[in-house]
Parts: C-alpha cells; sequence; structure tokens
C-alpha cells in the first residue's frame, strides 16, 4: 500500500557518526523510494595497528593496518577515535611523515605494552613524529617510544586540551613543542610515572612558543637517557612568548621532575631566551637556569 510506516531496532553497524536512509522491498522484488535521512550518533571508533609496514596508504583493515591508515581512517571520523597497537613486532620504520592528526583521537601505547611499540624516524625526511594538527584539540598520546626524527620534533602540538605522558623521546631536534595551543598538559604526575623522558635533543626537551596560556610542564625526565647517552641540545625546557604557562606546578610531589644540566648548551629551564618573555609563568622552586 502507499504512505508511511515506521521501522525500529533494526541492526546496523557504521564506523563513525553519520546519516542512514532506507528502502523497503516486498515479496515480489518491488522496491520503495528512499525514505528521509536519520542522524545516527555512535560511539567512539577504535583502529587497531596490527601491522609495522608503511606502504602506502589503503584503508585500516583487520590484519593490515598501518600507523598511517590509522591515522587517516581517525582524522575522517567526526567524533573522536581510539588507535591501539597489537604488532608481532613492534617496531614501525616509517618510510616519511605520518599525516597530521586533525580529529581528536587517544593513540594508546598502553594497549600493547606500556613503552615497547616503538617508531623510527630516522628513513622519514623533514619530520615529526605526531602533529597534532588544529582541530585534534582534546587528544592523547602515551606509552609509545619515538626516536631519529633528526629534523623534527617527537610531538608537536597546534592545538588545545591535549595530554602527552609517558613518552620515551630521544635523538630528535626538539622533545614536545607547543605552539598555538592552550591547556596542554606535558607530563602528570612524576611519581605516577605519567612524565616523558627526553634525552639527546638539539634545540629543547620541551618548548611553548607563542602558545596560549595554562599549559602545563610537570613530572618529566629530561636529559637523562640510557646507555650512558649525554643530555645534549642547549634547553631543557625553554618558554617563549607564552603566557601564563605552569611548570612544575599542581600535579603533585615532585612536580618539575628531573632536569640534568649536564649537556646542556644553556639552561635547564628558560623563561624568554631569544624570543618576548611570557607573563604570569609560574616555575617550581629549585629550578636552576634563567628565570
Amino acid at each position: 500500500t502507499n504512505g508511511d510506516a515506521p521501522f525500529t531496532d533494526l541492526p546496523l553497524q557504521m564506523a563513525a557518526s553519520g546519516f542512514v536512509a532506507a528502502t523497503v522491498t516486498d515479496s515480489v522484488g518491488n522496491t520503495s523510494e528512499l525514505s528521509n535521512c536519520i542522524a545516527v550518533v555512535t560511539d567512539e571508533a577504535t583502529y587497531t595497528v596490527d601491522t609495522n609496514n608503511d606502504d602506502s596508504p589503503d584503508v585500516c583493515a583487520l590484519g593490515s593496518c598501518t600507523l598511517r591508515e590509522a591515522i587517516l581512517a581517525a582524522n575522517g571520523d567526526s567524533t573522536a577515535s581510539t588507535i591501539e597497537f597489537d604488532l608481532s613486532d613492534p617496531v614501525i620504520d616509517l618510510a616519511s611523515a605520518l599525516p597530521a592528526i586533525t580529529q581528536p583521537v587517544t593513540i594508546d601505547g598502553t594497549s600493547q605494552a606500556p613503552g615497547t611499540v616503538s617508531i623510527n624516524g630516522g628513513l622519514a625526511g623533514i619530520a615529526d613524529g605526531f602533529e597534532l594538527a588544529p582541530g585534534s584539540g582534546g587528544s592523547s598520546v602515551g606509552e609509545l617510544v619515538l626516536h631519529d626524527f633528526n629534523a623534527g620534533a617527537g610531538v608537536r602540538i597546534h592545538s588545545s586540551n591535549n595530554t602527552v605522558q609517558g613518552m620515551t623521546l630521544f635523538d630528535m631536534d626538539d622533545g614536545i613543542v607547543v605552539e598555538s595551543g592552550a591547556g596542554n598538559l606535558i607530563g602528570g604526575s612524576f611519581a605516577g610515572g605519567a612524565g616523558n623522558r627526553i634525552w639527546e635533543t638539539v634545540l629543547s626537551g620541551i618548548e611553548l612558543d607563542s602558545a596560549g596560556p595554562g599549559n602545563i610542564v610537570a613530572g618529566n625526565t629530561i636529559g637523562i637517557g640510557g646507555e650512558d647517552q649525554a643530555a645534549g641540545g642547549e634547553f631543557g625546557i625553554q618558554v617563549l612568548a607564552t603566557p601564563g604557562a605552569v611548570i612544575g606546578y599542581g600535579v603533585g610531589p615532585d612536580g618539575l621532575g628531573t632536569i640534568t644540566g649536564d649537556g646542556f648548551d644553556r639552561a635547564n629551564v628558560v623563561v624568554g631566551g631569544n624570543g618576548e618573555v611570557g607573563t604570569g609563568i609560574s616555575i617550581a622552586s629549585g629550578s636552576s637556569g634563567t628565570i
């Protein structure tokens, strides 16, 4: 018969939120016109990196999802998503820079085992490890090893309210750089192991450069590596043209973490340096260097 009819409780699987329409087919094969579109909101999508290949990106499919493909899939979601790891060989050798992250995502290194997934940028050219680009605000990156990004940073942030914790970063220009973002947490509770471990940087272990207010840097271990590796670099923490930064406060005891002066060319903690001095910046007591 002609007319409208409601329908409910139809099984539906979607990778991300979107819109659906339906048709009805009768017993002899006659098909109705399309219904009106209905908005569907799904739970957060999860993408599992299960191969350490870095081939040309295709789709993130079970059994052949690379890190590059997982990032592209997450960027295509309209809601936040999660990237996990299930690798038989947890070493990923990048052939080029990873795509910038443009949507909120949690990159969860604990899904494999904390600190076992290692991402090598030695063949990636001029590249950052992870770039949290505009649109990625609210992301979290944690418990991964990044190394040999010799012309970039381990993590570069251009958005707000992100968390970077439990990372091991070495052999790169800068460890973590926050640019144009506010309210980011770099580290966390030193006693709880939330801080990042950073050594052998050319410039800074952590740098806030022209960022917004409310960025917190706390509980990190900078300049102390493994296997007798030197600290290197010019600065442990450098703050340039960034108002209202919080260095070592409000995240529990030992909030500043550990910064060694051995090997740094200039200072452990510097505010200003060659750039404009930020305002309203709090520095944990006992920090050496230029303030």
